[in-house]
């Protein structure tokens, strides 16, 4: 799992930007899958969810 880390540059950049800004954001969304997580939690119900985290972070056990 820590291949699939977002790079610590990437996260401080974000955070400096963040830091910086007039009008700073509650959250932030650094990494491409970050945008897929979020994507999956609109568009399922509370169940379907929980299953497709465990079946990303787990596997399909």
């Amino acid at each position: 799992m820590v291949e699939d880390a977002i790079p610590a540059q990437e996260v401080a950049e974000v955070i400096a930007q963040a830091a910086r800004s007039d009008s700073p954001q509650m959250r932030y969304v650094i990494g491409k899958d970050t945008q897929v997580m979020i994507e999956a939690r609109k568009s399922m119900d509370d169940k379907e969810f929980e299953k497709f985290v465990a079946a990303r972070f787990f596997g399909n056990q």
